[in-house]
């Protein structure tokens, strides 16, 4: 599974930022899998259909969002036996009190610090993992995102995996480079 780790595309810069973004967002898609494979709690977040409910998180670009949401549809329909439900919402929609708890959310465009702070501070509330495939996001607070130095690992922070009362499996744990 962490062999999807290695792709070619992201180890070189690109000339163009919004490909060099879209190909961090399509790795990070990938690492997102192995993470919600690594929940140790994922049967107990199943929503009423029995299904995991998994949201694709953006403040403006809902196009580029469903295409990344239909490559997830393509590879990951279910994680360990469980059947997925990948939505797509707005930071707003996802803020409002009273919205449905995911078991994840995937951050898909990248937000300003105030936006991704208050995303944060209810992933850690709610327990629910939260990902970044953006530069510098795990650092501020982010569960995992995406590392890239010699080889492209999984990255995790450490301090708020312990707030948000998640347990992911030592496999995941060990192939990712920790900060805490």
């Amino acid at each position: 599974m962490l062999s999807l780790l290695l792709w070619p595309p992201l180890l070189h810069a690109q000339s163009n930022n919004d490909s060099f973004t879209d190909h961090r967002v399509r790795v990070g898609l990938k690492l997102f899998r192995a993470l919600l494979s690594a929940d140790l709690k994922l049967k107990e977040k199943t929503d009423t259909s029995g299904a995991v409910p998994v949201i694709l998180v953006h403040i403006n670009s809902e196009d580029d969002t469903r295409e990344y949401q239909a490559l997830l549809d393509n590879y990951l329909r279910e994680i360990n036996g469980l059947p997925l439900r990948i939505d797509i919402r707005t930071l707003e929609q996802i803020l409002r009190p009273g919205s449905d708890k995911p078991a994840a959310i995937f951050i898909a465009q990248k937000l300003n610090d105030a936006e991704l702070s208050a995303l944060i501070e209810q992933s850690i509330n709610q327990g629910v993992i939260l990902f970044s495939p953006f530069e510098g996001d795990v650092e501020k607070g982010v569960l995992a995102g995406i590392s890239v130095q010699a080889a492209v690992r999984p990255l995790l922070n450490i301090g708020t995996m312990n707030q948000s009362r998640l347990s992911i499996k030592s496999f995941y744990l060990k192939a990712a480079r920790q900060y805490e």
